[in-house]
């Protein structure tokens, strides 16, 4: 077999390789949204501002993991995955519009 030969081999089957690669990895793609568990309205009155303000931050610092990038791999995901265990286990929702937008 000639040098030019065998680089075309070598070149399809490291093109294909990649291609089987990119097609099997998993994406970084968002859990799918559950429905915030029901919580009766007695439930929601007398909640302390603290524990309002706390929600909101944990709000605001859930968006600005989600547009941070991909840089931080795997722990961007999982920091994400946390918050929204939280917030089932807290029983509020996570896509309420956060009273501020930056945290200060």
């Amino acid at each position: 077999m000639t040098t030019a030969k065998r680089l075309r081999i070598a070149s399809a089957t490291l093109v294909a390789n990649l291609g089987v690669f990119v097609a099997l990895s998993p994406a970084q793609t968002p859990a799918p949204k559950r429905p915030p568990p029901k919580l009766p309205a007695a439930a929601q009155q007398n909640v302390p501002a603290e524990y309002q303000a706390g929600i909101s931050q944990l709000r605001v610092a859930k968006a600005c993991l989600q547009k941070a990038g991909d840089k931080w791999g795997g722990y961007r995901i999982k920091g994400i995955a946390t918050m929204d265990q939280t917030f089932r286990t807290l029983g509020v929702s996570a896509e309420s519009t956060p009273q501020r937008n930056a945290i200060r």
